[in-house]
């Protein structure tokens, strides 16, 4: 910090306090732990929606389809899981966003 006075390298210093960098690790941690969780469970909710819809495919010139009345009661089982997994998601890519400079940082994860 050249040229800086040592009031000036402190408040520096201060403004990047090791301990509050180490939080917000731990919760950006924290944060990608919830969307993993949600995203695997949401695939098990829907995993296990597809085979209790099983008896109630029924046949249509496309092929097989779930009949109208079981989609829309898997879509409102599984809707508020799959709002959750898509916010968690949203709010990693957010925050992934800030090191969009960085060499390791991949396209793919801009929100």
């Amino acid at each position: 910090m050249r040229g800086q006075s040592s009031v000036q390298t402190c408040a520096c210093i201060s403004s990047h306090d090791p301990a509050r960098v180490l939080r917000e690790v731990e919760v950006g941690q924290k944060l990608i732990a919830d969307y993993e969780q949600a995203s695997e469970s949401l695939g098990e909710q829907i995993a296990e929606r597809e085979q209790d819809a099983m008896p109630t495919v029924i046949l249509t010139e496309s092929g097989p389809a779930y009949a109208p009345e079981r989609v829309e009661e898997i879509v409102r089982e599984v809707g508020t899981a799959a709002l959750v997994v898509t916010t968690l998601g949203q709010e990693v890519a957010r925050r992934a966003a800030v090191w969009c400079d960085h060499p390791d940082y991949l396209q793919e994860w801009a929100p």
